[in-house]
This record gives structure tokens, sequence and C-alpha cells, in this order.
């Protein structure tokens, strides 16, 4: 028994109201899934400039040599923990291994600035962490090395969503929608095709 296609499409035509509804539902599933269930990561940055004042063409290629050090440095539980204690009137369930698990440092190519990052379930706890954690290696890294003059670039304001945004995941849902809408319309059109064929298969038999 083959599958009359020109039915099929026929039966979607009749019945789009319920296909329609589909891509609705689950479409606007999708969207309230992800405002308001799914966690959300928010990732702020600010730019940090680490070099000698007395600038000679080696001392600027020793400076380059020695920003990974820095960007590892900045995780340090040094910093960390005064960065944590500073966080921690506006973010009490802070704790610095979370902290350091959030906030990642890398270097830009041939420069003596180096990137970090810190990411966070709320925007403004991301550009909270990553300024606070810039201020304390400010203060703090020449305790530790002889690291010259530090530099903060301009204060993180904003930060960016990594997670799909609600449109994102609501157009998934509803192109899920569509698709299980099309193939419940399908399945239903295939079944009254076979029922209409067997009806008239008995009523052959019976002439």
């Amino acid at each position: 028994m083959g599958v009359n296609l020109e039915t099929i499409r026929r039966s979607i035509v009749r019945y789009s109201v319920v296909v329609i509804l589909f891509v609705i539902v689950f479409g606007g599933f999708g969207f309230f899934a992800s405002k308001y269930l799914m966690s959300k990561t928010y990732t702020a940055q600010r730019q940090i400039m680490v070099q000698h004042k007395k600038q000679t063409e080696t001392q600027i290629q020793i400076d380059i040599s020695l920003m990974p050090n820095y960007s590892t440095v900045i995780k340090d539980p040094i910093i960390l923990n005064d960065a944590t204690s500073q966080l921690k009137s506006k973010y009490p369930r802070l704790s610095e291994t979370a902290l350091q698990n959030n906030t990642t440092a890398y270097t830009q190519y041939k420069s003596t600035i180096f990137v970090v990052q810190s990411q966070a379930a709320s925007e403004q706890q991301a550009v909270d962490q990553v300024n606070t954690i810039s201020q304390v290696f400010d203060e703090k890294i020449n305790t530790v090395t002889n690291a010259g003059e530090v530099k903060l670039m301009a204060r993180a304001q904003n930060g960016n969503l990594q997670s799909p945004s609600n449109m994102s995941i609501a157009l998934i849902g509803a192109v899920v929608g569509l698709l299980l809408g099309l193939l419940a319309v399908s399945v239903n059109s295939y079944k009254e095709q076979e029922k209409r064929k067997i009806s008239e298969s008995k009523k052959k038999l019976r002439g």
C-alpha cells in the first residue's frame, strides 16, 4: 500500500491550523524555558597592560615574554582570595574556588597587554568580578614579582551573554513544533488512507 503524497499535502493544508498550533506551542515553550528555566552565563572582560617604565627594545621583549606568567598569577590565591573577600558583601555565596573556575586570562600576540575574563550567572556579577580581580592584581602584583608598571584599561561596563538567546531557543522550539505538526498530520493522513482502502476492499469483497 503506497503513500499518496497528494492526499498528505491536502491534509496538511486542511489541518494547517493544527500545524500552526504546534509551532506556537513549542516556540512558546522554548521561549519560556530559555527565559525562566535555563541557566544563563555572562562573560565580562578587561585589558591590563604590564610593562617597565624604561622601555628599551630588550626590556620590551622581556616584558612580552613575561605576559603568560601574569596570566597565571591573576588566578593565584593571593589575588583571588582578596578579590573574593571584596565581592562577598555583594555576592555572599561566591567562593574563591568558584571565582577561580570562572576566571580566565590570555595574552595578546607580541604585546604587553593581557585580557582577563570572568563568567557569572548575571551580567552585573561578571562585570564586578573582572573589575575587582583587575584592581586587586594592580595592587598586589608588585608584592609578588617585580612586574613594573601596571595600567588598567577601561573598566568593564557590560557582559556578553554566552548561552543561546531567548529568541534562538524559541526559534528552535518553533522549528521542532513545525516538524512534529507536519509529522502528526502526515501520520493521521496515512491512517485515514489505510482505513479508506480497507473499507473499499471490504465493500468489493461483499459485492
